[in-house]
This record gives structure tokens, C-alpha cells and sequence, in this order.
């Protein structure tokens, strides 16, 4: 595989289905070195055909969702101004109208079950003396959007626009909460969203279920704190909701080695509303987890579907009780991660839609029903016809403290012994696995083997997809036991595999660019070592990432004494090895002044260590930024790997 293969790699979002099954849209973003963009256009046609076709032609059209009926399909298309607004397209004609004019742009939206009502959030000036921008004046610890900037005396806000009629909005909410994750329940009668409308926000991530009643927006809430809480959808009796999330840890903020499964609650209140009746209750089983790459949950008839990792897969799976003793039936799975996907139709049989990723492609869309299973794109088909990828060892290893540990190994053409690059993930709650998009795809192993190199891979101890032992095992010392997976994973490959033991470098992107510093000062294994996007100073990323705070608590704990042991800037004399740092100037969940400090501690010491910037970019540049600053990023890591992996 080489650089330029990437842009064969056009990336599926979640499809959509209507109420009957028969007809299914998704979104489509391909990459254009022309443009140098990522253009995105609406894809969909009848889901018993044998293909879907392209819908419409803008550079920016997302986020379908088919009305009930099957004649409409809503989406997300920017204005002159560059809002996103919410347009619909007529399937029998194609005709296209735009149905909202939001001064701020809508961020998501959903139907009505009447198929005449369009359901979506905002952002609105609620509080016009905060709003204005001579000074900004903050009170709370999350202050900016990327849609709007300080959203001091701004919010993000509920409508419904009736797009049979005049198509004049109705605002349901209007306080300085944020809304968002909207769900209209099958009776019409009430919307359920996410909000973070208690005043204990101000100092931490808490958010609750609500309820806005249309006819007369009343807001109750659906839950009382101690969760986490995204993904709201209401059950088939308007009664239940059901979410994914977490309950959160003892100091009141996200629990980073809970598992995120799904949660059913019921809408009933006492005390004439004012409390919500019943707690939460869980589920799904305590060994399957909301899947990062999928973070879809879709209740049907009697059973909650969802996408779990799983070993570096993403299997579906259905729930039908709320016994978090019981086990799920699985209804898809394979060597592949299942992206996105949708369920309509007759309850006994029904109609899956499911993009599906695997080690050769970013996604395909399929259709699973009682007329059989049909691939309805070949996206992937082009990667396949025109490059060749190599197909990885799977290993298992047993650490020292004797805990499994899952990776893979490719290995490059020739007899070898080949210079070995150790590539480590993100998150740390995610995983690698079988598919060529995402936080933890195969692609750039599949790049660097092709130039030579033998990578290793691997889940460890903190990683998704292997229960919560697994999940919970770095709760402790999240560096120190991960560095324990990851030296066990790479002395294997050592001894096993082609490599040359003098010649490995490391590298991982966001918390995979913290480990590869902290690697660097704690362990001799490595000739050189790269990192992306990454932490590296715990004191000052707790106040300059967007959600410094959190993430903080969540993967390191309250204590904020033990903090500054686990940075590797406080053990940057004992890197001794050169270090490249790949960041972004725009970068606001890993701010650039970690890469800065990191780099300028480095050079005062005067060890090598190299800084490249690229312009612009956020955190997610390597999977979804300018195509050239992606074919930049590629060049400037091989570049680097020749310079101190070759003889």
C-alpha cells in the first residue's frame, strides 16, 4: 500500500433506513486531491435493488436520515455562509429544498414518526449581554465550540419545524444549557435529548436525560446524575428510553475503564414530575461495550441492537432482556467492524442496514433481510484491485503478571530481519482491529510494511473489546501497566518474528503519542521514537484541552499530587533516544503547547527532537484533515523512520 492509496479510501457514514425497510440512504466522503477536501455527497436507492446510487452532488451533503414514509430523505448541507442547514430531497423527483436558515448552523436533527416534523439543535444567543464579544466572561470549565466559539450567552437549543407547512420553527428550549442527541418517541408526543441543565455542570461533565413535551415544551428529566449519558432512543412504547454510557466515578466525572453498554430507563415521574421515577438499569451484559467506531444503538421490537468491539471486531448484536447477567444474541459478525447501521421493518424478520469496514476496506453498506444479504457498494473493491496488502500474524502473549494480550504482525516482503516499528493506538478505550478507517485501522501498518518495516500492533491492558478485567487492569498506573502489554507484545515479535532487535522505533497518535514519549523515558527498547497529537504534560492539559478536566479525572484519578509522575515531560532527561512530534496549530482536545513543551525541554537539553507543524489541522488530521497534509504527514513518517531505522 502506498500514500497515495489513501485516497481509495472513501469513508461511510451511518445509513438510514425508512419505517418499511424498502428504501436506505447513507453518506459518502470521498477524499479529492483536487480540491484538496473531503467531499461528501448523499448515496441511496431501494434496499432490495443490487446498488445504490449518488443522490446529490455538493462537496458537503451528510447526515441523511429517510423520513417513515420512505419519500424524503433529510440532510445536512452548509449554506453561502458555510451553516450547515437542514435540506430535504424528494426521492420520486430529486427535487431539493432547504427547510431551516440557522444564523449558527444546525448540528444534527431527526424526523418526526408523522414523517411532516423535523426535530434539531442550534446554537441561539440566549443571554444577549453575555453574548457579546468585546470581553467574554467565563464561569464555566467547557467555554468553547468549534461552531461558535466562546459560547458564553450562547446555547445550543431544541426546535421542530413543521416541513409540510410554513416551515417556521418552534423553539422548545431556550436556558443556557447545551441540548443535543435528539430522539422523537414513536407516539409524536415527546423528544428525548441530552442536556446539561443542573448548575453542577459549571465545574464538571454532568449531563441528564430529558423530555420536552411538543405540544407544550415542558421539560422533565428522564435521570438524576451519577451517568454518563449519550445515544438516547426511545423504545417502542414511548416509555423506555434507552442510552449508552456509564455510571460515573466516585469524584463525580467519567469512569475512563467503565464499560459503555446500554442503559433502559423509564420516562415515569413522581411528585407530579419533579424526580425521576426509577434508576437506571443496565442492559446490556458488563463484558459488551458501545463500540467507538460505531457508537450506534437502535431499539427494536424487543430488543436493543448495538455495535460491540470484540477482539478487533464490531459485531452486532441484539439485547432482548434487562438482566445485565444476560447474554446478547449476534446477529452479524465476522473479520470486520460494523461502522454504522439501521433496523426497519417487519419485527420477525427485519431489514439491517450495516456499513461494514474490513482490513481491505473503509466501508461498504450491506443490507442483511429475508431476501438474503447484499453488498449494495464497492468502495473497497478499488483498494483490493490496485494494491497489494499484506495479511498480519495474530498473536496472543501472557504478560508477566500473566494477562493475555491480543496483537498483530506484518511483515514486509524479503527474508528479513526487517527494522520494526511498534505502532500504538489511541484512546486508550479503543482497539485495533479489522478495518481500514477509524482510531485503530490497519492503515498505517499496511503503509509502513510496504516500506519495509515489520509493525507490531496490540490491544493492551485499557483497550475495549476484552471484557472489563482487561478494561480496569491500568486503573492503578495507566502508563506503567500499558508499557508492561506493550514490551511483552514487542519482545515476542523480537524473538519470533524477522526483526532486528537494533532497529525499532515507536509511535502512536494521541494517547499512543503519550505512550511513545513515556516509552522513550522508561524503557532502552527503542532506536527513535514519534509522536502525534499527543499528551505529554498532565499539569497543563487539564485546563488548555477542550476536555482537559475530564479526561484527567477519568484516566488518572482526583488525585492530583500523582499527576505530575505520569508526564513524560517530568522524565524528559531520561529520553536518550530522538523523538519527532507531528501536531497541529489547531489542535483543541491535545493543544499544541504539549508538542512545544515537550520540544523545547528536548532541545535545551540538546537532544534531538524534531517539531512539525501542519497548519490548520485538528486533532483528527490523520484520518480526516486535507488530503495533502495527510500525504505530508505519511511522507514526513517515513522520512523519519529512514533516517534512523535504515544502516
Amino acid at each position: 500500500m502506498k500514500p497515495q492509496d489513501i485516497l481509495r479510501l472513501p469513508l461511510l457514514g451511518k445509513p438510514s433506513l425508512s419505517r418499511t425497510g424498502d428504501f436506505v440512504a447513507v453518506a459518502v466522503t470521498r477524499p479529492d486531491l483536487a480540491t484538496d477536501s473531503n467531499l461528501a455527497q448523499i448515496w441511496g436507492g431501494p434496499s432490495d435493488d443490487e446498488t445504490i446510487t449518488r443522490m446529490t452532488d455538493g462537496d458537503s451533503d451528510t447526515a441523511p436520515r429517510v423520513s417513515a414514509d420512505g419519500s424524503t430523505v433529510a440532510f445536512l448541507r452548509p449554506d453561502e455562509s458555510g451553516r450547515p442547514q437542514v435540506h430535504l430531497l424528494r426521492i420520486t423527483d430529486g427535487e431539493i429544498t432547504r427547510v431551516t436558515d440557522e444564523e449558527r448552523g444546525v448540528t444534527e436533527f431527526c424526523w418526526a414518526p408523522d414523517s411532516c416534523r423535523i426535530a434539531y439543535c442550534a446554537f441561539r444567543i440566549v443571554d444577549e449581554a453575555k453574548s457579546r464579544r468585546e470581553t467574554v466572561r467565563i464561569t464555566d470549565l467547557t467555554f468553547y465550540s468549534p461552531a461558535v466559539g466562546y459560547t458564553a450567552g450562547i446555547a445550543r437549543c431544541l426546535f421542530v419545524v413543521d416541513v409540510a407547512g410554513a416551515g417556521v420553527p418552534v423553539q422548545l428550549t431556550s436556558d443556557d444549557a447545551d441540548d443535543h442527541d435528539v430522539d422523537w418517541s414513536p407516539d409524536g408526543r415527546q423528544i428525548c435529548f441530552v442536556s446539561a441543565k443542573d448548575d453542577r455542570r459549571r465545574n464538571g461533565p454532568r449531563a441528564d436525560l430529558w423530555t420536552v413535551t411538543v405540544s407544550d415544551g415542558r421539560v422533565q428529566p428522564v435521570t438524576d446524575g451519577g451517568y454518563s449519558v449519550f445515544c438516547p432512543r426511545f423504545g417502542a412504547d414511548s416509555k423506555t428510553v434507552y442510552f449508552s454510557g456509564s455510571e460515573l466515578a466516585e469524584a463525580g466525572f467519567n469512569d475512563g475503564y467503565a464499560s459503555f453498554g446500554v442503559w433502559a430507563v423509564d420516562t415515569g415521574r413522581l411528585d407530579g414530575g419533579s424526580t425521576p421515577e426509577a434508576h437506571p438499569r443496565r442492559v446490556s451484559h458488563d463484558r459488551y461495550n458501545l463500540s467507538y467506531v460505531c457508537q450506534t444503538i437502535v431499539p427494536f421490537g424487543d430488543g436493543v441492537y448495538f455495535g460491540a468491539d470484540d477482539h478487533g471486531r464490531v459485531p452486532l448484536v441484539r439485547f432482548t432482556g434487562t438482566d445485565s447477567d444476560g447474554l446478547p444474541e449476534t446477529v452479524i459478525e465476522g473479520d470486520f467492524q460494523v461502522n454504522g447501521f439501521d433496523v426497519a421493518g417487519d419485527q420477525v424478520s427485519p431489514i439491517l442496514a450495516c456499513v461494514i469496514a474490513d482490513p481491505g476496506s473503509a466501508g461498504d453498506l450491506w443490507v442483511y433481510g429475508s431476501r438474503g444479504t447484499r453488498r449494495l457498494t464497492a468502495f473497497g473493491d478499488d483498494l483490493r484491485d490496485s494494491t497489494t496488502l499484506r495479511t498480519p500474524s495474530r498473536i496472543l502473549v501472557t504478560t508477566p503478571d500473566a494477562h493475555e494480550v491480543e496483537g498483530w504482525v506484518f511483515v514486509p516482503e524479503g527474508d528479513g530481519p526487517h527494522p520494526v516499528v511498534q505502532v500504538v493506538k489511541g484512546g486508550p478505550y479503543t482497539q485495533f482491529g479489522y478495518t481500514m478507517s477509524g482510531p485503530g485501522s490497519f492503515e498505517d501498518a499496511q503503509l509502513l510494511c510496504d516500506a519495509g518495516y515489520l509493525v507490531v500492533i496490540g490491544n493492551p491492558r485499557g483497550s475495549a473489546g476484552y471484557g472489563q478485567e482487561h478494561v480496569a487492569g491500568v486503573r492503578e498506573s495507566l502508563p506503567t501497566v500499558t508499557s508492561i502489554d506493550l514490551q511483552t507484545l514487542l519482545r515476542h515479535v523480537l524473538e519470533f518474528f524477522p526483526a532486528r532487535a537494533d532497529r525499532v522505533g515507536i509511535m502512536g497518535g494521541s494517547f499512543g503519542g503519550y505512550m511513545s514519549a513515556w516509552m522513550a523515558a522508561t524503557t532502552d527498547l527503542y532506536t527513535a521514537a514519534l509522536g502525534e497529537r499527543g499528551c505529554y504534560a498532565l499539569d497543563s492539559y487539564l485546563s488548555t484541552s477542550d476536555d482537559g478536566v475530564n479526561i484527567l479525572y477519568a484516566l488518572w484519578g482526583a488525585d492530583h499530587s500523582s499527576w505530575p509522575k505520569f508526564s513524560p515531560l517530568e522524565h524528559v532527561d531520561n529520553i536518550d533516544i530522538p523523538i519527532m512530534l507531528l501536531h497541529s496549530d489547531q489542535d483543541r482536545h491535545a493543544p499544541i503547547e504539549q508538542a512545544r513543551r515537550l520540544f523545547t525541554e528536548m532541545r535545551l537539553r540538546g537532544k534531538r527532537a524534531d517539531l512539525v507543524v501542519f497548519p490548520g489541522g485538528g486533532h483528527e488530521l490523520s484520518r480526516s484533515g486535507p488530503i495533502r497534509q495527510r500525504l505530508a504527514r505519511i511522507d514526513v513518517i517515513l522520512s523519519w523512520w529512514s533516517e534512523h531505522l535504515s544502516d
